[in-house]
């Protein structure tokens, strides 16, 4: 009896240790877990949230010993609140950034510099030629930008043609048909926008639609710090054309960036120049509205575009070396092809975009050939303090849309602002 039990024993023993084998590596023992937290304001945002959580689940399977810690943060006070973070010495180990936090970040020297860590890569033969150059500061890398945008004319067609109104080729027409596409009921209110645009001026999200009229006709407030250029034509256009719209009660007042992309993609708007994610938002929380969506270049005849989200490292921090790996992981091939697949827009790796990506997404063939013409915003050597030149841009313009202020008086007050930011 003794060798069938011998037997027996060892085939248990040989089936657990294939068992062993073939399941999920475990933390080795005593080996301490680390916690790498990720605050976003995409966490909750349709396709965002899934690709991110998916390279979190796949990190996390490749290193047992790391957890992820998600923070929703909103997007207004997003920079804001990591700058406190980093400010107190106590940055996320995950390091996610809009424009107006990486310039600040970097300019204060909260963040390691990456160019060794590209040598490790294809990103400089691979990355869009823009997006890689937004990404150095000082003649070093501190971020590497996952995608850029390019704003297109979203419009819906049935509305359109109801009203029997052409898409808009000029800033002339856009006012136009934003006027005869505005539904208003008999006690005034509102039943359906012309044209849905952010107008709270209490954050700079606002600079965000505004600065598509700005680059669209040309403006900017200069060609780097030591050449600027605010007094221009082109800009007092750019402030003309908004503070029409905005005069003839055609858009929506009092809307932040999330109320003026909801009232076009539930179909209360007819027109909205913004990115991609808007139809993606659509194609998710009205699909039923997606077939009669289109998309233009804007009428303007300039494209504007720039960075839009990224990675960096934050010097402060312990676990630099898996900061790079989660940054490395989700920059290559695969999965710039996932994140293009999945959040609807252009990734910055150039052919990553795929033919299921623009199957599911045919749209983003517009924005990606606007993307390659389409002009920044943000004023070279003056990116550490665009969140500064833009609210004073904010404050001056409120006059102008809800007040008798000039064009003109509102572009020498904003001059005299960014030259003191400028010194």
């Amino acid at each position: 009896m003794t060798q069938p039990r011998s037997a027996w024993c060892m085939g248990i023993l040989v089936i657990l240790t294939g068992i062993l084998l073939t399941a999920s590596p475990a933390p080795a023992i005593g080996q301490q877990q680390v916690i790498l937290r990720f605050p976003s304001w995409q966490w909750g945002q349709p396709g965002y949230d899934q690709f991110l959580s998916a390279a979190i689940a796949e990190f996390e399977k490749t290193h047992p010993n790391v957890k992820f810690q998600k923070t929703p943060v909103a997007s207004a006070s997003y920079a804001d609140d990591l700058v406190k973070m980093f400010a107190a010495n106590d940055p996320p180990e995950i390091v996610q950034y809009l424009s107006q936090l990486f310039y600040k970040a970097a300019a204060a020297g909260w963040l390691d510099p990456l160019d060794s860590n590209l040598e490790q890569t294809d990103i400089a033969k691979t990355w869009s030629r823009y997006l890689l150059d937004a990404g150095r500061v000082g003649g070093k890398t501190y971020g590497v930008w996952v995608s850029g945008y390019s704003n297109s004319l979203m419009y819906n067609k049935q509305m359109l043609q109801e009203a029997k109104v052409s898409v808009p080729k000029t800033p002339e027409q856009l006012v136009a048909a934003a006027k005869a596409l505005t539904k208003k009921q008999s006690d005034g209110t509102v039943s359906q926008f012309g044209y849905s645009l952010t107008t709270k001026m209490d954050n700079n999200a606002y600079l965000y639609g505004f600065s598509s009229f700005l680059i669209g006709e040309g403006g900017g407030w200069g060609k780097d710090a030591g050449h600027l250029d605010v007094m221009n034509d082109a800009n007092k256009k750019a402030i003309e054309v908004e503070r029409d719209l905005i005069k003839a009660g055609v858009v929506p007042l009092d809307a932040d960036r999330i109320k003026a992309r909801q009232l076009f993609y539930q179909g209360k708007a007819a027109m909205i120049i913004e990115g991609p994610w808007v139809m993606t938002s659509a194609k998710t929380e009205n699909p039923k509205l997606l077939p009669d969506l289109g998309v233009a270049p804007i009428p303007f005849p300039n494209q504007a575009a720039g960075p839009s989200n990224g990675f960096a490292i934050a010097k402060n921090q312990k676990h630099k070396e898996l900061a790079w790996e989660f940054i490395k992981m989700i920059t290559s091939e695969p999965w710039m092809q996932k994140y293009g697949e999945m959040t609807g827009v252009t990734p910055a790796r150039q052919g990553a975009l795929t033919q299921k990506a623009l199957q599911d997404n045919p749209w983003l063939s517009i924005f990606a050939e606007n993307e390659k013409t389409g002009k920044s915003y943000l004023v070279p050597g003056l990116q550490d303090v665009d969140s500064e030149i833009n609210k004073s841009v904010v404050n001056h313009l409120h006059g102008v849309f809800f007040g008798d202020k000039s064009p003109g008086q509102a572009l020498t007050e904003i001059k005299t602002d960014i030259e003191k930011l400028a010194k």
